[in-house]
C-alpha cells in the first residue's frame, strides 16, 4: 500500500467507518472517496454528516454527493 494511500485511509476514522457500513460498499469505493477528501476537513465534515443523515444511502448515492462537492454538479 503507497503512502498516499495509508494517509487518505488514515485522514479521517469516523468518515472510513460510515462508509465501511455502506450497504453495497467495497475497498475501491472506500479508497476513491477517502482519496478525494483526504486534505479536505470540510469536505470529509459534509460526507460524514451526508452518511449520518442518510444511512441507506447506496454507494451510487454517495458518489453523486461526492461528484456535487467536489465539482460543483
Amino acid at each position: 500500500m503507497s503512502l498516499k494511500t495509508e494517509r487518505a485511509l488514515s485522514s479521517n476514522p469516523e468518515l472510513r467507518t460510515l462508509l465501511e457500513n455502506v450497504s453495497d460498499t467495497y475497498p475501491d469505493f472506500i479508497l476513491g472517496v477517502m482519496l478525494t477528501f483526504a486534505n479536505d476537513k470540510s469536505g470529509q465534515n459534509k460526507m460524514i454528516s451526508f452518511l449520518k443523515a442518510n444511512p441507506d444511502a447506496t454507494a451510487d448515492e454517495i458518489s453523486e454527493y461526492e461528484d456535487f462537492l467536489y465539482f460543483g454538479y
